[in-house]
């Protein structure tokens, strides 16, 4: 399972940035709007987790639930991991294979 691209867009572009749609952006700034949707997709099905697993229904924007804060740290894992090694690029698959938490 791929993880869409966390690369951001180069500051010439012109495409929307995803903190200029969405509230509370803070660990997918400069990435273009449209593939939110898609990153948030890959991550519920990487953790086999539904979206409420870390944000509040209707209320995406608040910072309430501790697994939202995880998944920033892990965003920020992911990047700096796959900033080191060549191909293939990590993903949250390549640990949690579905699961909430990764297997050991």
């Amino acid at each position: 399972m791929s993880l869409p691209s966390l690369d951001p867009l180069p500051a010439s572009s012109r495409e929307e940035r995803a903190e200029k749609k969405y509230k509370n952006i803070q660990m997918l700034k400069g990435l273009p709007a449209d593939r939110i949707e898609s990153i948030m997709f890959a991550f519920k099905n990487s953790l086999g987790v539904e979206c409420t697993y870390c944000h509040i229904k209707d209320q995406f924007e608040k910072d309430d639930r501790p697994t939202k804060q995880t998944a920033r740290k892990m965003i920020a894992l992911t990047r700096d991991a796959n900033a080191k090694l060549s191909l293939p690029r990590v993903s949250c698959f390549t640990c949690h294979r579905g699961h909430p938490r990764p297997e050991e």
